[in-house]
């Protein structure tokens, strides 16, 4: 009676563990390489449970676009200056300012006017650098030149101010937050990444940026200069600008070297 109940005990206890080591190889073999069925990294999903009420500015209406975790850009001198001068009843987007955007039907909108995080730069350095030396030349290098040359002259540093505008005015191409990958009618035959910066799917070339805390498309750097990043939506207007301050300063030195100074300043 006594080997009974032991072989039953010793019969019982194999089983058990085999029934334990097959779960943990199920639950192994389901989650191989830390990833789930969608490709998501399992710390992935754990950062996303974590930090998806954490991201206050990340809405415009019931457009959520992608956002990451930090509330401030790296310099801390242009986020206090954002908080004191842009009031706070304008949306944020990440660390970007919004000042004026389209609702378009229940799920879309479209950004009209945002500035980047270093817009003080732009503003009070970008500008003034301009005004300086537009300045300067108007009145040194230009006085008493043929009209059509202070014509040019004046084109160009209008264009070179024109195109700074909408480059940091413009929306640099930020991407809306996708928690699933779109399917391939939107997104055509290239695979979407999954971004753990910003919790979202995001295509081919957009990129997370840490100055600006949004995911663009076709994200190219972040510009001081214009205090904003480029990407795929006003990367246009930046090689305008950046295209029209050279001609401009090219133009000023073929007429120093061309006509001089002095002999035009005596006319």
């Amino acid at each position: 009676m006594e080997m009974g109940e032991g072989d039953s005990l010793l019969s019982s206890t194999p089983s058990t563990t085999l029934h334990e080591d097959s779960e943990d190889s199920m639950d192994d073999s389901t989650f191989d390489n830390g990833h789930n069925g969608n490709g998501r990294d399992i710390e992935s999903l754990e950062i996303e449970a974590g930090m998806l009420q954490k991201q206050p500015n990340s809405c415009l209406g019931s457009v959520e676009y992608a956002v990451g975790p930090q509330e401030r850009c790296q310099d801390d001198n242009c986020a206090h200056m954002s908080e004191v001068v842009c009031p706070r009843q304008f949306p944020r987007i990440g660390n970007m300012v919004v000042f004026q955007w389209t609702r378009r039907g229940d799920d879309n909108a479209s950004i009209d006017c945002v500035i980047g995080p270093y817009w003080p730069m732009m503003l009070c350095v970008t500008y003034p650098l301009i005004a300086v030396i537009a300045t300067f030349c108007g009145y040194y290098v230009m006085r008493g030149k043929h009209p059509i040359i202070i014509g040019i002259f004046v084109f160009g540093v209008l264009t070179t101010a024109g195109c700074l505008a909408l480059t940091a005015c413009s929306d640099p191409g930020i991407l809306r937050r996708h928690r699933e990958e779109p399917p391939e009618d939107v997104r055509g035959r290239r695979k979407w990444t999954w971004n753990d910066q910003a919790n979202t799917f995001r295509p081919r070339g957009a990129q997370y940026c840490r100055d600006c805390n949004v995911v663009i498309e076709g994200f190219d750097h972040t510009c001081p200069w214009t205090g904003t990043g480029i990407g795929r939506k006003n990367i246009m207007y930046f090689q305008f600008f950046t295209s029209a301050c050279c001609c401009t300063l090219i133009y000023i030195f073929i007429i120093i070297i061309i006509m001089g100074v002095s002999g035009g300043g005596a006319s």
